[in-house]
């Protein structure tokens, strides 16, 4: 399957609050988007510019998968427009692991996550990049976020 990245402006009040949407699709048509967002292939921004490819056991964000060990081996790659300070993976609802960045706009990491016990898991990835964005006017600094998340991966163990 050969992806693209699109980057989709999914709601704002100009100067007020921002969001990106980037959802990897096949083609750029109104089909292919729909059916990626329905397969949860995408992650947000609070209207930073942030590339994010979060994979589990090499199913793409969004996806659910089985392990029967529960062991999971996660892959990450973000791209910001200013230096990454850190991805934090948040494992049903809660912060398991803080990884910091290098100071460059690019972060790649892989981590593993051992012998989870029997059940169902969602996990999901958070990225933050630097705060130091271009002074501009009034309220309008609130349109250069600096978070963006990806869509949670769900894990089946069954402890077989």
């Amino acid at each position: 399957m050969h992806s693209r990245t699109a980057v989709i402006k999914s709601c704002c009040a100009s100067g007020l609050s921002g969001a990106l949407t980037g959802i990897y699709v096949e083609e750029l048509t109104a089909d292919a988007i729909f059916d990626a967002l329905k397969k949860r292939r995408c992650f947000a921004t609070n209207d930073s510019r942030f590339f994010v490819d979060a994979r589990a056991n090499g199913a793409l964000m969004g996806e659910a998968f089985k392990s029967q060990d529960g062991n999971v081996e996660l892959s990450l790659q973000a791209v910001g427009t200013r230096p990454v300070v850190s991805a934090t993976l948040v494992l049903d609802g809660k912060e398991i692991k803080k990884i910091k960045g290098r100071g460059t706009e690019e972060f790649h990491t892989t981590y593993q996550l051992k012998q989870l016990p029997p059940g169902r898991y969602w996990f999901y990835w958070r990225f933050e990049q630097s705060k130091d964005a271009p002074v501009l006017p009034g309220n309008l600094m609130v349109a250069h976020g600096h978070l963006a998340w990806s869509t949670p991966h769900y894990v089946n163990v069954s402890g077989e």
